[in-house]
């Protein structure tokens, strides 16, 4: 019957067996052939392993350093408008040094929080991509598994009877064949995800910078109208 198979398997790939040391070469090349496609399916992994951080990563980075941009601006020209409310109450006589001082501390404060949130965002963004990689390693490995098979095919088959070998090593290949479409099929989906993930986690990150920076102009308005308040009272 593995006879019967490795018949199958030369004549579905137009070989001529000739010998049976010949008939066991072309199954040698086969294995080669296995081996070389499930090398690709890991360095392809791995590449895209890499890659999918480090796009993520840098997009994140890029919209943070947008979005604190904005942040500085809006600060920078808030503390312009209390300055100059508090120069001219100075101007009319008033002692707004304390309003200047708790506005300022206020946006400090304000300022400060902003930076923490948008680190912990940045993180918690990239972590998402946690499981996929985790996925992405364990089709590393089972692909690393399958090598190790593929190795030990010939050494396990290996008998006197160079026809037997031959037989025991085509009895093995339709597995292993599978095995490697299983690998692919595996490769496929764990990148699908993984560029869905990373989608998702960067409009995430899209719109928390807009509405984190409309919340922080928010807040520099009520800081300084607060400031107007306290010179009336001064």
């Amino acid at each position: 019957m593995k006879l019967f198979v490795f018949c199958i398997f030369a004549a579905l790939c137009g070989i001529q067996v000739t010998s049976a040391a010949n008939g066991l070469q072309i199954l040698v090349q086969g294995i080669r052939k296995l081996k070389t496609n499930t090398n690709d399916i890991i360095q392809d992994l791995q590449r895209y392993q890499n890659t999918l951080v480090r796009e993520l990563e840098r997009k994140v980075h890029d919209r943070k350093f947008q979005s604190i941009s904005e942040i500085n601006t809006i600060t920078n020209s808030a503390l312009k408008d209390i300055e100059a409310a508090v120069a001219k109450a100075k101007g009319e006589g008033k002692d707004a040094s304390s309003c200047e001082t708790s506005a300022k501390s206020s946006l400090r404060e304000l300022s400060l929080a902003a930076f923490k949130n948008w680190d912990e965002k940045s993180k918690s963004s990239v972590a998402t991509l946690d499981p996929v990689l985790k996925n992405i390693e364990s089709v590393i490995s089972a692909a690393k598994n399958s090598l190790i098979y593929l190795d030990s095919i010939v050494p396990g088959c290996i008998s006197s009877n160079t026809w037997a070998t031959q037989s025991c090593v085509a009895g093995k290949l339709p597995a292993a064949h599978q095995t490697l479409k299983s690998l692919q099929s595996s490769s496929d989906l764990v990148k699908r995800t993984g560029t869905s993930l990373s989608n998702d986690a960067y409009q995430d990150v899209f719109r928390y910078s807009l509405q984190s920076t409309s919340d922080f102009r928010t807040n520099t308005v009520n800081i300084r109208l607060g400031v107007n308040r306290c010179i009336e009272t001064a």
